[in-house]
């Protein structure tokens, strides 16, 4: 007998053979481009499309396992248990504010949520304010508490041979300071291998084809008209903070580090 709470199924009146059409891992069809929620982006049909609402309508599947090699666009947010991209880039649509010397920092953009396990082969592109976190699996109650099962975070492959693009904007005033993250390497080199800053920050005015920026030295070279080709940058305001993580930060604040285009 079936305890109370559960359901049995069972399979009836088949008898032949049933194509094995499980997605595991879910799978895209290879090369060419198309949108996330288009079924023809994905090799069976049959099944849901990944991280869609189950068979009630309401609770939304956020456990697959996709393995991507084309170029996809997604334009709302996605949660991933695994993704494992092999080729092509998969593009979290988003955009810019149009004012970025005002206004930096707003815009619309997609969350992609990997949860367990990342493997980029690929590319990932964040555009707008879109972006990439690889956190445990779980929820928030109604004071923002973050509660989970998971017992291990997220992990990305080291072996992995492909990049994220990331486009950000910047307020351009020698008397404001814009703060980045250091990426994992420069593109094409190991996994957390020595790089120079010129290596990885580009002039992405055009996104399509970003150039190298041109890096002078002076204090208010950064006041300079709109406009310029590539833009410019000094290396005199390029910091690093080399605070040691144990004791009070406030004490080790004066740990910055000029570092200027040379990082």
């Amino acid at each position: 007998m079936p305890t109370a709470g559960t359901i049995t199924g069972r399979l009836r009146n088949i008898f032949s053979d049933q194509p094995l059409t499980a997605p595991l891992p879910y799978t895209t069809k290879a090369g060419g481009s198309g949108t996330w929620d288009d079924a023809a982006t994905w090799t069976e049909t049959v099944w849901s499309i990944p991280n869609t609402k189950g068979v009630d309508g309401t609770t939304w599947i956020d456990w697959n396992i996709v393995k991507t090699s084309r170029d996809i666009i997604a334009n709302r947010d996605i949660t991933l248990l695994g993704l494992i991209s092999e080729s092509g880039k998969l593009t979290m649509d988003g955009v810019t504010s149009m004012d970025p010397l005002n206004n930096p920092g707003t815009g619309t953009g997609q969350g992609l949520w990997i949860t367990h396990y990342l493997k980029l082969n690929g590319v990932i592109d964040l555009q707008g304010e879109s972006q990439l976190v690889q956190k445990r699996y779980g929820t928030y109650d109604g004071s923002g508490n973050f509660s989970t099962t998971q017992f291990s975070e997220s992990i990305f492959n080291e072996a992995s041979t492909g990049y994220i693009e990331r486009d950000q904007q910047g307020k351009k005033n020698s008397f404001n300071y814009n703060y980045w993250s250091s990426p994992v390497t420069r593109q094409g080199a190991a996994n957390n291998a020595p790089y120079k800053l010129p290596d990885v920050l580009k002039d992405g005015t055009n996104p399509g084809t970003p150039i190298n920026i041109n890096f002078v030295d002076g204090a208010y070279s950064a006041d300079t008209p709109n406009g310029l080709n590539p833009i410019k940058i000094t290396s005199r305001w390029i910091w690093t903070y080399n605070a040691v993580t144990n004791g009070d930060p406030w004490y080790n604040y004066y740990q910055w580090k000029n570092v200027g285009k040379r990082v």
